[in-house]
């Protein structure tokens, strides 16, 4: 603005000059504000100074928050709700639409554990740290003996309840192990420590890889059971004492942790 003792001097008469400010590029940039009155009165010049300055690079992440628990128990057939979470940032604010969902599709129609991921990146690239919800899906008639029940540990490590390997140990299961006494014990065992190590498992890649080296010659046996039907219920007992070899190396970094 411009006052003068005399005249009424608008704003839109002021001429303003100088450096052409280029926010593109760094440097000092001076603005010039000059006005004259109605009988040629020159103003004192007004400078402004503009610094242009390389920006702060943002490299902090944003953080996601799970809306709800971080390990949901089912039984089949009941409804899974995404309950979904947010994730914030140090720039950007609320960045919850960002978020990714990914994973496992959980299916409450079949039995097995399911991770479900969430990822979010900022305007800046920055990705979040991966954040993950366990849903366990388990039948209630289980009493730990009877077919059917989920292979918790091993659908933590293949990440999948579909994986063949996983169809290979429920058929020498079902089929043979909770038939024999030895068997059932066996199984009996599985059900009563598998749901808290699987909840574990499903966390680290290292002890997936870890589980599914421990659990490799039960499932080659378990393939060549399934492959040839004909052979004795003496095998169905090796599969049960190498399962337990294998359950009992599963549980000592469980343990541990």
């Amino acid at each position: 603005t411009a006052l003068d003792n005399v005249d009424i001097i608008s704003s839109s008469d002021i001429v303003i000059g100088g450096d052409t400010v280029n926010t593109n590029l760094i440097g000092v940039y001076f603005v010039r504000y000059n006005v004259s009155d109605a009988a040629g009165n020159d103003a004192i010049e007004v400078i402004r100074t503009v610094n242009v300055i390389a920006a702060v690079p943002d490299t902090t992440p944003p953080v996601i928050t799970l809306n709800g628990l971080d390990t949901i128990d089912l039984t089949v057939g009941d409804p899974y709700v995404e309950q979904g979470a947010t994730a914030l940032d140090d720039v950007d604010g609320d960045i919850s639409i960002n978020i990714v969902i990914g994973g496992d599709t959980v299916n409450t129609n079949l039995i097995g554990v399911y991770t479900v991921t969430y990822d979010a990146s900022d305007a800046a690239g920055n990705p979040a740290d991966q954040v993950t919800r366990t849903v366990n899906v388990v039948d209630p008639d289980d009493d730990g003996g009877s077919s059917g029940g989920g292979c918790f540990i091993a659908t933590a490590a293949y990440g999948t309840p579909m994986a063949v390997e996983i169809e290979s140990l429920r058929a020498v299961r079902d089929g043979y192990l909770v038939n024999s006494a030895i068997g059932a014990a066996f199984v009996d065992a599985y059900y009563r420590v598998s749901p808290p190590v699987a909840r574990v498992v499903a966390q680290s890649d290292a002890m997936k890889q870890g589980v599914r080296v421990a659990l490799a010659p039960v499932v080659a046996v378990s393939r060549w059971f399934v492959a040839a039907p004909g052979l004795t219920m003496a095998l169905a007992l090796v599969i049960a004492l190498l399962g337990a070899s294998a359950l009992q190396r599963i549980r000592r970094p469980y343990r541990a942790r």
